[in-house]
């Protein structure tokens, strides 16, 4: 199996620009991996109202951060978000293997406006905020 090619942000390792000359000075390299897909879970993302009433959706996601991002989209798109804010805690539930999150909308877009190196990482924060609206 050949190892990883190596890019320069975009530019192939050995590849010269226009001019023929070296990459850039001070450019940073990375390996590029292809990535394994993660297998969607079926999770039950759910809040508690300001009331005290439950609202929950059922959402597939690879993320628990994806998981929130879609929950909270749905709860909007269906007008399930009387007294939701920044401070609201998001309870996740994925299905199988059995497992509870629990996080807060400030989180969610915190985690969503955050800096990443890795590409794959910077797609599923930008999905995410685009379920936001961000």
């Amino acid at each position: 199996m050949n190892p990883p090619a190596r890019y320069h942000f975009g530019v192939r390792e050995g590849s010269r620009d226009a001019a023929g000359g070296s990459p850039v000075a001070g450019e940073h390299t990375a390996n590029v991996v292809g990535s394994h897909p993660v297998p969607l879970r079926l999770c039950t993302v759910s809040f508690k109202s300001a009331t005290g009433i439950s609202h929950s959706v059922d959402v597939e996601a690879e993320t628990l951060y994806e998981a929130a991002g879609l929950g909270l989209a749905r709860l909007k798109k269906d007008g399930w978000v009387e007294g939701l804010g920044p401070g609201s805690r998001l309870e996740i539930a994925v299905r199988e293997p059995s497992t509870m999150h629990s996080l807060t909308v400030q989180q969610l877009q915190r985690w969503a406006n955050g800096l990443t190196s890795s590409p794959a990482e910077v797609l599923r924060r930008t999905k995410v905020k685009h379920l936001l609206g961000m």
